[in-house]
């Protein structure tokens, strides 16, 4: 007797390729790629930048000069990322979630080791002693963040204009179709 045709294969399994471990992993590391850009834009300035940021009196200002151009760009790029490959926003609103992680354990780590507020300025500040910390954990983790609000910002807008595309028809609260010819 043969194998009639509504016969599913044993072990026929379906693997969606933009949802998988891959689309993650190359999303976790191109979402900081931003920061590197940032930086290597401006270290032909280098110079001139750590005078400007030593002449402010301000250490909020090396906060906004290094990290949030960094997440806008990420941001971006999330966006660009999201026009060329839609299916990649199913992991994409997740990667926040391992550089989240990491930032509380370091933050953790650096609270049993020193003070409170050495630990906290090694992570907000770039100038401070432990000012590293800065770029390996608080920008990276920001970018993530806001690579991941892209992906689900694109996500919803896409989403609305769909919904809006839909219902562009004219019809009563009813549901049922209004036509206009008499």
């Amino acid at each position: 007797m043969g194998a009639q045709q509504s016969d599913v294969p044993m072990f026929q399994t379906e693997i969606v390729p933009e949802s998988g471990f891959l689309s993650w992993f190359l999303q976790q590391i191109s979402a900081p790629m931003p920061i590197l850009l940032w930086l290597l834009l401006i270290s032909p300035f280098g110079d001139l930048v750590a005078r400007w940021i030593r002449q402010s009196d301000s250490n909020i200002i090396d906060l906004l000069f290094f990290a949030v151009p960094s997440w806008f760009l990420s941001f971006f790029l999330a966006i660009a990322v999201y026009r060329l490959f839609a299916g990649g926003a199913i992991m994409g609103r997740w990667i926040w979630a391992l550089p989240v992680l990491l930032l509380l354990a370091m933050f953790c780590w650096g609270l049993a080791s020193q003070s409170f507020g050495r630990t906290l300025a090694g992570f907000l500040l770039p100038d401070s002693e432990d000012g590293w910390l800065f770029f390996v954990a608080t920008c990276p983790t920001g970018s993530a963040i806001a690579y991941s609000l892209a992906m689900i910002w694109s996500t919803r807008h896409q989403a609305s204009k769909a919904s809006a595309t839909r219902s562009s028809e004219p019809d009563d609260a009813s549901g049922v179709k209004v036509s206009s010819s008499l």
